[in-house]
């Protein structure tokens, strides 16, 4: 599943150039929806999460945190210190 969460979010067409904007990333939750995925696990990783806001005033997520959050949630972990940026 990890592998399939990566290509995912690797090849989605996103609007902005950097990454994620919220409706986006609601589709991707969306698409990974009956998977078992620890929320908490998913909201420690992003917390304190670099993001950019875009001309609208959303928050754009970058593909890799976006990656590190879905991961660990999935595998209810935190974030290991390879993976922080």
């Amino acid at each position: 599943m990890k592998e399939e969460i990566i290509k995912y979010i690797e090849e989605f067409d996103t609007e902005h150039e950097y990454g994620f904007n919220p409706k986006e990333k609601a589709m991707v939750f969306e698409h990974f929806k009956d998977c078992d995925f620890n929320v908490d696990k998913y909201n420690d990783v992003m917390m304190g999460n670099t993001c950019m806001i875009n001309s609208r005033k959303e928050s754009i997520t970058y593909p890799i945190d976006l990656i590190h959050g879905m991961v660990c949630a999935l595998e209810n972990r935190k974030l290991s210190v390879d993976e922080l940026d």
